[in-house]
């Protein structure tokens, strides 16, 4: 199966360049508005470094920020699960929070936090995070109800129901809340980047489109997309690297 989807991304991929190619070569489009494929390529190996720079710190950032994000929505899921009360009070802030245009948050942050990491880091954070805490939440939800009052039964604590039952049973869940919020984290720190860096691939696509450097805008924004790429399919990948603990958690529940 996994060959098969290989595969699959392999030819969508092939078949994509040749139809760029295609499009742009049979109705003559300017460089300056699309390039060729071979023309985003050598702008590419002509300065690989400095590209790899921007990609590798836009990267480090979305990945600091989603490891904040993971655990604080870990963290709030497990508190806010046990108590109606505070999931009234707490969750209507946190919508509001995820409705804020992170365009109109992102400049604000560079003011509160300077235009280093700390401030693409937290922007990555913030953006991912309601995802996280919402799947850990409808996965807590959905956990058998007969399993819940067994362990009840037994005076189990919170802690331990959250080990053995609420986390094994809620893990492809959550699972998917960190796929839709490790693409979030690097959208996060390319929009922070865009208000106030020196380095990033959000840097790069602003000084890019200022310059009409389409060629240079073309090897951002596709970077840009293996970074999200790359980040969307990284819990598969731990669960393909850790496939033991996947298993026992399953069997946990499952006996």
């Amino acid at each position: 199966m996994k060959v098969r989807q290989i595969l699959f991304t392999s030819g969508g991929l092939l078949l994509l360049l040749f139809l760029w190619w295609t499009v742009v070569s049979l109705l003559n489009i300017p460089q300056y508005l699309v390039p060729r494929p071979s023309s985003v390529a050598r702008e590419f190996f002509t300065t690989p470094l400095e590209f790899v720079q921007h990609a590798g710190r836009t990267l480090s950032e979305a990945f600091a920020g989603f490891v904040l994000a993971l655990a604080a929505g870990l963290v709030g899921g497990c508190v806010l699960s046990r108590s109606v009360t505070m999931r009234e009070v707490i969750l209507p802030w946190t919508s509001a929070l995820q409705a804020i245009p992170i365009v109109a948050l992102a400049p604000l942050l560079v003011v509160w936090c300077g235009s280093g990491i700390a401030s693409k880091v937290l922007m990555s954070a913030i953006i991912s995070f309601f995802p996280i805490l919402t799947a850990v939440l409808v996965g807590f939800s959905e956990v058998d109800q007969d399993r819940r009052m067994l362990l009840q039964v037994y005076k189990t604590s919170y802690p331990q129901t959250i080990r053995y039952l609420l986390l094994p049973s809620a893990l492809p869940t959550i699972v998917l809340g960190t796929k839709i919020s490790a693409g979030l984290a690097t959208v996060g720190a390319i929009v922070a980047e865009m208000t106030g860096a020196d380095k990033g691939l959000g840097y790069l696509l602003l000084n890019a489109t200022y310059r009409l450097e389409t060629p240079r805008l073309f090897v951002a924004i596709i970077l840009s997309g293996i970074i999200g790429w790359t980040a969307y399919s990284l819990p598969g990948i731990v669960r393909l690297l850790f496939p033991k603990y996947w298993e026992s958690a399953r069997r946990e529940v499952s006996q």
